[in-house]
């Protein structure tokens, strides 16, 4: 471009005089969506001192001035697209002369902005589930085309569509988590120029069916800083196995997120600020995306007196008591003093910083209820009440029980029995039987009127126990009885190796090795197995481990499994082993569907082909496993393909063939069960080969003809015999009769030669296959050669023969006898001692 001075200096050219017209030449101009250019050359009178560009349009006015070596200028800032530009382009010469050239010229479509989303929500019409979307009109710079919507769940496309309005439904789509994308495309000018795809604008995830998020959330404070949330999803209708919940919490400032696995129905957020007010949510959730969530609650925790004292007790003497204590569990704060108070013939309460107290000068044999509490700056909690008896006089107590003996009957249960103590000023009412086991608490049972025994239950397996049994007058007791008693248990083993197993689609097996227990080989100890889905308890099973498995049946695809599995020993004496988790378990895909459009085809003698319809299920099948089985041999043979077709060669001839095809679920992330589904099953029948040999040919003959039997050929039929051809043959190998088909077993060839010696081949043709010409065809032949009887004339020859003649007859007894001599004889003679010969039975005929 040129400085102001050098405009100057041109624009005194041009007032210099009148110029003459002085244009540049070959001026084009051209246009994409973001830029115009014009082109020229030099005027035809020569060329140009200085080149002036201008364009006019739209919110645009820009002028260039150019150096008269300069053909082109593009003008690019500020162009906007589908915009109608006026382009001049001015030549001015060193003498004044001025001319220019111009024309209009309209920008390429540009591609359009990106939609912006308004609504984005599920929607459900006449029980089908779709997305619905509105969105704001972009910047199209052009015409509109169509908005582009696509819908992808799981990163594949589950439904494409257009739409030239700003809203539409994306529907139906069966159950998941989806995306959708939109962007705009607009139309190119006439030319096929400009326009296109704009950026696109991606939205999600949205569940279908949508998440619910109405259970009910129940919170409470159980302790200081201390929330309980309670919640319950079972109702729900969930498309995946819950696997976990996650716990939100806010408290105004930041989101605070808690991992429960596997999933629950409760959770205990511990060390809340006070009087903070925080906002609650619980969500329910499979692998990889959440099916339900809960109400919001809010809750501010708020400060708390202490709990009540733990452990109050109480000596007491026949005018004192001494009562003892320890700090409440839940303080809640700063432990101020302890109020201890009595109340009974007199009433007296004080203020204690310690953890015991005393009263004196009580009256003995009386009742007082001795309350204890703890305080914070919150105030006092709750007291912790006991109700005792001072004690009275020494020699009015009740005597000692006698006789005082306990039997154990089972782990858990002893029988007690004694016999009345001796006489006291005070008389028995009621015994009280106390028992505890060493160092532990007191537990005592108080039995009533004069009964002298008790069926004591409740105790722990494989522990001693100390047992004391007062005496009771009223509530005065004596001194007691003592004993002790040991509760034998069988505890038993937990068998090794614990595992589970998936091991069909819808199984799972609980393996072991046997315990080290070797009562386990008696089979009277049994291994217990609860099997849950989602925390929830699915199914209780119990198995000898003896066995070293136990199946789990019902199991769903698709689902985490969890199990628990404890050694029990039952009967009185049994006991029972710890409890142990078993690590979580991913159960199998889905079984796929059985393929469907089976078709079965022969394709020759050998061979077949089978074709089916792919799974509608596609993305869950890794392959399909053909089994091929020949009815009758149960000869079996297993393919495998990932297409949905495959030919099976080296079968047998004319044998019918059971198919059944089944596909091959993929794997789930574990690596784990990819088995075959259900099979869709079909028969198919390979073509009929070449005729067998036939079997058992004979052959008979006369002077002039020969007769062949045969019988059918023998082994596995290669097909239907159609027919039998019979070829006769002399020593020449020329064929002596026409092929014609034989639908028996015999055939006679007459007008033969006499003493000649023919080969005779028997061939079976079987039968194409039914309806087609596919196979059958002519079998090798059954060979068997025959010669016939000599002729002769009615008149004598000139000259003799000197023939040796063996012939052969049977005998009565059917031993085959041979005659043998040396003769001279005509033709006629030679044939009629053959006759002869051929009739004889036991006697031999001579001719001369």
């Amino acid at each position: 471009m040129l400085s102001a001075s050098v405009l100057v200096v041109l624009l005194s050219f041009i007032f210099a005089g009148k110029a003459a017209e002085f244009k540049p030449t070959s001026v084009t101009f051209s246009s994409t969506s973001e830029t115009v250019t014009v082109k020229w050359k030099d005027p035809t009178d020569g060329p140009a001192y200085l080149y002036e560009v201008s364009i006019v349009g739209g919110d645009l006015d820009q002028t260039e001035l150019l150096y008269s070596n300069v053909y082109e200028h593009t003008f690019s800032e500020g162009i906007l697209p589908s915009t109608t530009y006026s382009v001049k382009v001015f030549a001015y010469s060193l003498t004044g002369n001025i001319g220019f050239e111009h024309d209009t010229v309209e920008t390429w479509p540009g591609i359009p902005g990106m939609p912006i989303i308004d609504e984005f929500g599920f929607k459900a019409e006449e029980d089908k589930s779709a997305i619905s979307l509105s969105w704001s009109k972009p910047e199209l710079n052009g015409n509109l085309e169509t908005y582009v919507l696509t819908a992808f769940s799981e990163g594949n496309i589950t439904k494409n569509t257009t739409s030239e309005l700003r809203t539409t439904l994306l529907g139906p789509l069966g159950n998941g988590l989806y995306f959708v994308e939109l962007y705009a495309v607009t139309k190119p000018n006439n030319n096929g120029k400009g326009g296109g795809r704009g950026p696109t604008n991606r939205i999600g995830p949205i569940n279908i069916p949508p998440i619910q998020r109405n259970v009910d959330l129940i919170l409470s404070q159980i302790t200081m800083g201390t929330i309980r949330l309670q919640w319950d999803f079972s109702s729900i209708n969930a498309n995946c196995g819950i696997y976990s919940n996650t716990i939100y919490y806010n408290d105004g400032n930041h989101t605070h997120k808690e991992i429960l696995i596997p999933a629950s129905h409760q959770y205990i957020v511990k060390n809340l600020a006070l009087n903070v007010q925080y906002t609650f949510i619980v969500s329910a959730d499979c692998v990889g995306s959440t099916v339900a969530l809960t109400k919001e609650v809010k809750l501010t925790p708020e400060e708390y007196p202490p709990s009540m004292p733990q452990n109050v007790k109480a000596n007491v003497t026949e005018n004192s008591i001494k009562v003892s204590w320890s700090p409440p569990a839940s303080p809640n704060g700063k432990l101020g003093a302890y109020r201890v108070s009595i109340e009974g013939e007199t009433t007296e309460s004080k203020e204690e910083e310690g953890l015991t107290t005393s009263f004196e000068g009580l009256k003995s044999l009386t009742t007082y209820t001795v309350a204890v509490k703890a305080q914070t700056t919150a105030g006092y909690g709750p007291a912790a009440v006991i109700t005792v008896t001072t004690l009275p006089n020494v020699k009015d107590l009740p005597k000692v029980p006698k006789n005082l003996q306990a039997t154990l009957k089972s782990p858990t249960a002893a029988l007690v029995t004694w016999e009345e103590p001796e006489e006291s000023s005070l008389p028995v009412t009621d015994y009280l039987l106390s028992f505890r086991q060493p160092g532990g608490n007191w537990e005592s049972v108080k039995i009533y009127g004069n009964t002298l025994k008790h069926f004591l239950t409740g105790l722990q397996p494989s522990s001693a126990y100390e047992l004391e049994l007062c005496a009771v007058s009223q509530l005065i007791k004596g001194e007691p009885a003592k004993t002790n008693l040991s509760t034998l248990v069988v505890v038993p083993s937990l068998p090794s190796n614990l595992r589970a197993t998936q091991t069909s689609a819808d199984k799972v097996s609980i393996t072991w090795d046997l315990p080290a227990s070797a009562r386990a080989e008696d089979g009277v100890e049994l291994l217990l197995v609860k099997s849950f889905k989602g925390g929830i308890l699915q199914a209780t099973s119990t198995e000898p481990t003896s066995s070293g498995v136990l199946p789990v049946t019902g199991i769903e695809p698709n689902t985490v499994m969890s199990f628990t599995a404890q050694a029990i020993r039952p009967g009185p004496l049994g006991g029972f082993s710890e409890v142990k988790q078993l690590p979580d378990l991913i159960t199998w895909p889905e079984l796929p569907a059985p393929p469907s459009d089976l078709k079965l085809q022969a394709t020759g003698q050998n061979s077949l082909r089978a074709s089916w319809a792919e799974s509608s299920d596609r993305a869950l099948v890794l392959k399909y496993q053909i089994t091929v089985t020949a009815d009758g041999i149960r000869s079996t043979e297993t393919l495998e393909t990932t297409g949905t077709e495959i030919s099976v060669e080296n079968l047998e001839i004319y044998t019918d063939y059971s198919v059944e095809v089944a596909a091959v679920g993929k794997p789930n992330q574990n690596g784990e069960g990819s088995v075959a589904g259900n099979a869709t099953k079909g028969n198919v029948k390979t073509w009929p080969g070449p005729g067998g040999i036939p079997s058992d040919v004979q052959g008979d003959a006369d002077e002039k003809s020969i007769t062949v039997t045969w019988k059918r050929p023998e082994g596995r039929p290669t097909g239907e015999v159609n027919y039998y051809e019979v070829t006769v043959k002399n020593k020449a190998g020329t064929e002596i009769n026409s092929k014609t088909p034989v639908h028996g077993q015999s055939l006679t060839v007459q007008n033969l030669d006499p003493l000649t010696m023919y080969t005779v081949e028997v061939r079976t043709q079987n039968k194409p296959q039914e309806g087609t010409e596919n196979g059958g065809g002519l079998g090798d032949p059954a060979v068997v050669e025959v010669e016939t009887w000599p002729g002769g004339k009615n008149s004598f020859l000139d000259y003799y023969y000197h023939i040796l003649w063996h012939l052969q007859w049977l005998t009565s007894g059917g031993n085959r006898k041979y005659f043998i001599t040396r003769i001279l004889l005509s033709k006629r003679r030679c044939a009629g001692f053959l006759q002869a010969g051929k009739n004889a039975v036991s006697s031999q005929h001579i001719f001369t």
